[in-house]
């Protein structure tokens, strides 16, 4: 994970927090190497997403943290970027049972991964406001599925 030399101590145990669930949602994910869950897509289109693909697209990552922006995670062309709200866990997981704050950094950082598997393909077309309101639950179920933790 990208870090700045000037992130203060509560941000620097935010990251540190973070990074534990990151690792132990990759983890999980290359336990599972071999399970695949459908995510639902538009007007019933579905798409698989393999627990070894997410992981290495995880891995292979360039994260960084920024916890100065209130916002919460989002992935693309292989760039994680988490805000503060990413990086505490806050807010509800749409979709799936919740949880702790930890369990939610474990989903939402599966959920990301999820992004670099072409998944969004089901949504091409249309405007990004819909694909940002309509994927957050089929992401964060087939997530949960993927690392055991629905």
């Amino acid at each position: 994970m990208t870090q700045r030399k000037n992130f203060t101590k509560e941000q620097k145990a935010q990251v540190a927090k973070f990074e534990k669930a990151y690792t132990a949602a990759v983890n999980k994910l290359e336990a599972n190497a071999n399970k695949t869950v459908s995510v639902t897509g538009p007007n019933g289109k579905t798409t698989e997403a393999k627990g070894g693909d997410v992981a290495g697209i995880l891995k292979r990552a360039d994260v960084q943290a920024q916890p100065t922006d209130n916002k919460a995670m989002s992935f693309g062309a292989g760039r994680m970027s988490v805000g503060a709200t990413g990086l505490a866990g806050e807010g509800t997981i749409q979709g799936v049972r919740q949880g702790d704050s930890d369990r939610n950094l474990r989903i939402g950082v599966t959920h990301e991964g999820i992004h670099g598997t072409g998944a969004n393909n089901m949504w091409a077309g249309q405007k990004f406001d819909d694909f940002n309101k309509d994927h957050q639950a089929p992401f964060n179920r087939a997530a949960a599925k993927l690392i055991d933790e629905e």
